[in-house]
């Protein structure tokens, strides 16, 4: 795939998980958090497919860092 298709395909993913955060009520700045925590828990599958991963790999995740999934 070519970067400036994956890259616009990226944008566009991020601009409809922003779309979807708002209908879910939250809002600017805390959108961006959410957004930044994704990248950081995307980068974390190190290697895995997201969409192989489970509840536990998120729970895992933030519970290395110092918080709680839920």
């Amino acid at each position: 795939m070519a970067e400036g298709t994956r890259a616009g395909s990226e944008r566009r993913f991020w601009d409809r998980y922003i779309k979807v955060l708002h209908k879910q009520g939250i809002k600017p700045p805390f959108d961006r958090w959410h957004v930044v925590r994704s990248e950081q828990f995307i980068k974390a599958l190190a290697g895995r497919r997201l969409v192989d991963t489970r509840p536990h790999h998120l729970t895992e995740f933030f519970t290395q860092r110092g918080g709680t999934a839920a």
